[in-house]
């Protein structure tokens, strides 16, 4: 009883984990699990009763052969499962015609689609918001421990999602496979690549400087203030309120120094009490947040502006952004982010 429990439980275990539970083998998983109630009826009845040996012996092969039964009696295929093969094809085809290795599609299905198309549809786990899931996924996949020139360059989004889109920018084709499952394709020069002193999934077209500098337009980056002027952000008194003008890009950095630059100009100066401020927040696994390195952006003329922070990872597992705060005052426009790596 011990045994065949232990055994279920680690059969539901590695089906979870490898993200193939669902819509395959729930049923069957099932069917087990609802015979363990009667097993251990039996089995209680067993330790009360006087068996002869026998007869023990007899029953337990039937118990044996009775669970089996329901371990491999064969079940109808899922919709999932359906689903999953009529797309594989339409897939297959659009990876090879677009000469794209491997795609990107949520947890649940990665694995589902690898292994029922036996590797010929390689897809890879992300989460809705674009970021890379590391629940069980081997970083070696997306790029982690490879020469930058070696690593995987995604073209393929399969059932995308809004933050996806904010993160990779639009597709070059929108395309429907069987299913109604929503494809993405991009160009080789805008793919998706794994940066590992970044820790993501960042646009190749955002690499500068031998990769060890990272650089968005500002009009990329969120926003609760200000409006996209071209490539870049901007917040007018009393049209903007008074709130974050840049947040994000929530960079999860390896240990090291590092240096964000921030290009800006006031269009307009701002009162000498109300100009914008910049900070790093830092967000971390025990939730404890920090706002660091505060500060002026300041305002000398109307000219264009660099402001620098040059900070230091001291461990892995946070997350980083870099915010500016308009105060609700003059006229500021936000043309770029960059952020580089200095070194260990």
């Amino acid at each position: 009883m011990v045994f065949s429990s232990a055994a279920i439980f680690c059969n539901w275990s590695a089906v979870i984990l490898n993200g193939s539970y669902r819509g395959i083998v729930e049923n069957r998983y099932l069917a087990v699990s609802l015979s363990l109630p009667l097993a251990a009826l039996v089995f209680g009845l067993h330790a009360i009763i006087n068996w002869r040996p026998w007869l023990e012996k007899l029953f337990a092969a039937a118990i044996a052969v009775f669970i089996a039964v329901c371990a491999f009696i064969p079940q109808p295929p899922s919709d999932v499962y359906q689903d999953t093969m009529n797309a594989i094809p339409f897939l297959r085809e659009v990876m090879k015609k677009n000469h794209i290795a491997e795609g990107l599609i949520s947890y649940w299905q990665s694995n589902l689609f690898t292994f029922l198309s036996g590797g010929s549809v390689t897809l890879r786990s992300i989460t809705d918001d674009g970021v890379v899931n590391h629940l069980f996924n081997s970083m070696y996949w997306y790029g982690q421990g490879r020469p930058p020139g070696d690593a995987t360059h995604f073209r393929l989004i399969i059932v995308p999602t809004d933050d996806m889109r904010a993160a990779f920018g639009p597709p070059d084709q929108v395309l429907e496979a069987p299913g109604q499952m929503t494809v993405w394709v991009y160009p080789e020069a805008r793919s998706i690549r794994y940066d590992e002193f970044f820790g993501n999934l960042l646009l190749s077209t955002h690499f500068t400087g031998g990769d060890h500098t990272w650089l968005m337009n500002a009009a990329e980056l969120p926003t609760r203030s200000g409006q996209v002027a071209g490539t870049s952000l901007l917040a007018t008194a009393g049209k903007s309120g008074e709130d974050l003008l840049t947040y994000g890009p929530y960079l999860e950095l390896r240990p090291g120094k590092y240096r964000a630059v921030y290009r800006y100009q006031y269009l307009a100066p701002p009162a000498p009490d109300r100009v914008a401020t910049y900070d790093l927040f830092v967000h971390t696994d025990d939730e404890d947040d920090q706002s660091l390195d505060p500060a002026p952006l300041p305002c000398p003329d109307t000219g264009p502006q660099v402001f620098t922070d040059t900070f230091t990872v001291t461990r892995s597992k946070q997350t980083f952004e870099m915010r500016i705060n308009f105060h609700g005052s003059g006229t500021l426009r936000v043309d770029s982010l960059s952020v580089t790596r200095l070194g260990p």
